[in-house]
């Protein structure tokens, strides 16, 4: 009897720590290289995380979870994690490239749109810059006519 239920508590402990995500290491590439600052999204738990240089990420898992991997030029892909893939030690993902190309690109003049408007340069710091040449200029007219007196 005690063998019994000894058998039963291990098999319940070992399906509660099964569910338990895992964490999983992948890596993304595109036409054989490895894709820096891919995204990668577990849609179940909406934990994500991006590709380091060497296009390699941790993220928490499950079996039956569904990733969503994407890049700005590569298509968007969905990997279902089942038990094969949650043993393998690194994820490949393997994505194809996407080209973005534009029918016609429209410029328009803005005038309200300065340096000073999108915060490049400081409203104050332009007025410094002022003061500092009428400095300099003030300075220039006093040596002159401290030459000619």
């Amino acid at each position: 009897m005690r063998l019994r239920l000894l058998l039963l508590l291990l098999f319940i402990a070992f399906q509660v720590v099964a569910q338990f995500p895992m964490s999983m290491q992948g890596q993304v590439t595109l036409e054989d290289k490895v894709l820096e600052s891919a995204h990668v999204t577990n849609l179940n738990s909406q934990g994500s995380t991006t590709t380091d240089n060497n296009g390699i990420f941790w993220l928490q898992v499950d079996v039956g979870d569904v990733l969503l991997v994407s890049h700005v030029s590569a298509k968007e892909k969905f990997v279902i994690i089942h038990k094969q893939l949650a043993n393998e030690p690194l994820l490949s993902i393997s994505l194809e490239e996407q080209r973005n190309e534009l029918d016609e690109v429209i410029i328009k003049e803005q005038p309200d749109i300065t340096v000073q408007s999108v915060g490049i340069v400081q409203e104050n710091k332009k007025f410094q810059l002022q003061m500092s040449v009428g400095y300099i200029q003030l300075e220039i007219l006093n040596l002159f006519i401290y030459l000619v007196y």
